[in-house]
């Protein structure tokens, strides 16, 4: 009697380990399930894309802009607010051109992304238009919001006319062998410049400036470039849908032999830059950051240039990871003068 009662705790009790085991699953699948959903959203947001740009505006305008006025004596124009509203509406602008690009080449990216998702194919392309609309004029309300304030109402152009841009790249400019890349490089060349035209009037009073205008047009270029060559490098790994599609990209338009080539070209610009940037800046140099523009700066562009030699087996994925770490390597590189 009492081994059966024994054996019936025992049973009991592997009963109950069985049960929380099951419910522990559950939660941590239930949590696993949420989080998958939480990084396909942000994916969908292009969240990496958008806090590149938001980090790029704070990192320039206070790490530099902010105390070279600070310095002289000179109160920003821009409150802590404004310029966090000045940068939504940067985001929202940009955001808005990535689903306008969606909605238009919902069906070239069924044959180039078959795999992949996005906010048109899970909402449909009348819902993708609605947000995108509502994006759009929240944006301009924001941006009419900061002119006010900011006594800027004589720019508040910009907005409409980078809204329009974006709008035109999407449906009749990428569709060109140069025009739609060029587009897209210099609009982030001239979020870049952005931090410097929205404080000029101020800073057109500092007598020693010439350091800080080096500093943005030698990052506007960095950032043209580099844009330029992942645009070129995705209209290279996109050309079976952009074919179908109807778009006449530059490797469409001129062959990969021809594209590889124009590439080369603007990385010999890119590192022609980067080595005179560290021979002729006006800020001093440590050995560490001379170390780190030599690995994460340089060397990426010698592997760029390696990878395109590689032919018929040009990995344009890789390169094209590999061009956005070199984006976000740029962005730290800016740290470093910070101090100065």
């Amino acid at each position: 009697m009492i081994k059966f009662r024994f054996y019936r705790i025992s049973i009991l009790l592997r009963l109950h380990q069985v049960y929380h085991f099951c419910i522990n699953l559950q939660r941590e699948s239930s949590v696993y399930t949420y989080l998958a959903r939480m990084l396909k959203w942000l994916k969908w947001l292009r969240i990496i894309n958008l806090l590149i740009v938001a980090l790029t505006e704070y990192v320039l305008y206070y790490g530099f802009v902010v105390p070279a006025l600070e310095r002289s004596g000179i109160r920003p124009f821009f409150t802590s607010e404004l310029f966090f509203l000045l940068v939504l509406c940067t985001l929202i602008v940009t955001f808005s051109g990535y689903l306008i690009n969606d909605i238009v080449d919902l069906e070239i990216d069924r044959i180039n992304k078959p795999e992949s998702n996005n906010l048109v194919r899970k909402y449909g392309t009348k819902s993708s238009k609605t947000i995108y609309w509502i994006f759009v004029v929240s944006g301009f309300f924001v941006a009419l919001y900061i002119a006010y304030f900011a006594e800027m109402l004589d720019r508040i152009w910009m907005y409409p006319l980078a809204v329009v841009l974006l709008y035109g790249y999407a449906h009749y400019f990428k569709k060109t062998a140069f025009l739609g890349n060029l587009l897209v490089a210099l609009y982030c060349a001239a979020v870049v410049l952005l931090m410097y035209y929205i404080e000029m009037r101020s800073l057109q009073s500092i007598e020693d400036r010439s350091y800080l205008i080096q500093l943005f047009w030698f990052y506007a270029l960095f950032a043209f470039l580099t844009n330029y060559l992942r645009e070129l490098i995705k209209d290279a790994q996109d050309m079976k849908g952009d074919r179908a599609g109807g778009v006449k990209s530059f490797p469409i338009s001129y062959g990969l032999s021809k594209t590889y080539l124009f590439i080369k070209w603007l990385l010999f610009l890119l590192l022609a830059l980067l080595v005179g940037w560290m021979l002729c800046a006006p800020f001093s140099l440590s050995w560490f950051h001379a170390v780190y523009v030599l690995l994460f700066l340089i060397f990426p562009c010698v592997y760029l240039w390696y990878g395109l030699e590689r032919r018929p087996n040009v990995n344009h994925r890789r390169l094209h990871l590999v061009l956005k770490g070199l984006i976000f390597a740029g962005l730290i590189n800016l740290l470093f003068y910070i101090s100065f």
